[in-house]
């Protein structure tokens, strides 16, 4: 399992387009079925440190935080690391969403 790190979910409309944008902060966590976990990307997150596109200082003290807390979880074996769900299957009648024919591919212009 991967532990994608990432900024909160935003919600956005625009007419009849809307959608949920969000911003990945590259540090991941590698989580084996045991909970032995390992950081992933490091070296990118601490690349993007200071980068105007990205965060600083405080934004990757922020992030580093947030892997930390998760670490917690996977340790303690909390929910979704505690061994519950892992024979989930989607109900194969539910249909595959489709996306709209525009607009939902046009770039994100919110910044941390």
């Amino acid at each position: 399992m991967n532990v994608n790190l990432e900024a909160p979910p935003a919600r956005w409309r625009d007419g009849d387009l809307a959608g949920v944008d969000t911003f990945d902060h590259a540090l991941d966590i590698v989580v084996s079925p045991d909970r032995t976990w390992r950081w992933k990307d490091e070296g990118e997150y601490q690349e993007r440190i200071g980068h105007p596109a990205y965060w600083g200082e405080d934004g990757a003290k922020e992030i580093r935080a947030e892997g930390e807390r998760v670490v917690a979880d996977i340790q303690a074996g909390a929910f979704p690391f505690d061994g519950t769900w892992l024979d989930f299957r989607p109900d194969p009648t539910w249909p595959t969403p489709e996306l709209p024919a525009a607009g939902w591919d046009r770039p994100w212009s919110r910044r941390l």
